[in-house]
């Protein structure tokens, strides 16, 4: 028989933490900023994008952090309405013109994450892929539409915020994608922020 102060409320059991899962599927929503030559078609800075993004970390451990791989899909969106002139050959349109631009990348990302501070780790990324670029211009009664296929690359930085049960995410994201014979090149800006779910 055991003495009687040794009571098993005496034996103090202690619970390993459980680590996160190294992969997380996040979702992001974007404000999307047209640069460059996107500018000539639409200007407006609109709050109408959306990503979904598998990330997968701790693929190879690199000094302060840890190498990891994604995949990201999303579709960012672009419009204005404005009062003014479309010459094409000798006709000249006068009247209301409503752009639309629509961009859906699909790449594969490379990602660095600074994971020595406990509450948040910075990191950046770079992702490449394809992109389908859609464009619609109404006048008057007339409709311009046009589709096309680019090669599509997007420099990234970000946050990532470990909470409970999820990840805050925070980027800025730059898109261009590649002049093809017939269309010209898109160049915008992505200010995204999400949640991960492991």
């Amino acid at each position: 028989m055991p003495p009687d102060d040794y009571a098993q409320s005496d034996i103090k059991v202690e619970k390993k933490k459980k680590k996160p899962s190294p992969f997380f599927l996040a979702a992001f929503w974007d404000l999307n900023v047209p640069m460059g030559s996107t500018t000539d078609f639409v200007k407006k800075v609109d709050p109408a994008g959306f990503g979904i993004e598998g990330r997968y970390h701790g693929l190879v451990k690199a000094g302060p952090g840890n190498l990891g791989v994604g995949i990201l899909v999303s579709w960012d969106w672009m419009a204005q309405k404005s009062e003014s002139s479309l010459v094409e050959g000798n006709v000249t349109l006068t009247g209301t013109q409503v752009r639309e631009l629509s961009v859906t990348p699909l790449m594969g990302k490379v990602i660095y994450t600074f994971d020595q501070h406990k509450r948040f780790h910075p990191y950046v990324g770079f992702g490449l892929g394809p992109a389908r670029v859609w464009r619609r211009l109404d006048i008057g009664i007339y409709r311009y539409l046009d589709e096309s296929w680019h090669f599509a690359m997007a420099p990234e930085l970000g946050l990532e915020i470990p909470l409970r049960n999820v990840v805050g995410l925070v980027a800025a994201r730059v898109n261009y994608l590649v002049q093809t014979k017939d269309d010209p090149q898109q160049l915008y800006l992505n200010f995204s922020v999400g949640l991960g779910f492991h």
